[in-house]
């Protein structure tokens, strides 16, 4: 496991963390739209790849949210949507 950068917090701290997920996601997805863009047709998805990248990313930003004391997220943000999805 690498140690991140000690200059990182915040959602920086956050994407750092969730860097594999990312790349995992983005490589699906530059392969997927590249077969797009020369017509031909890929059964691959990658919804699931989207999904597990998108919830590390929410779940980091709840984690320092909560490390700072910030207060319930805005009604109706993604944030909130998250939140209540999880619960």
């Amino acid at each position: 496991k690498v140690t991140p950068p000690p200059n990182l917090s915040g959602f920086n701290l956050v994407q750092f963390k969730c860097r594999k997920k990312k790349a995992s996601y983005q490589k699906c997805y530059d392969k997927l739209h590249g077969s797009f863009l020369v017509g031909k047709e890929n059964e691959e998805d990658c919804d699931d790849l989207f999904e597990t990248y998108k919830r590390c990313i929410f779940l980091g930003m709840k984690k320092d949210r909560e490390k700072r004391g910030a207060g319930a997220p805005k009604e109706g943000s993604a944030m909130a949507e998250f939140e209540e999805e999880e619960a």
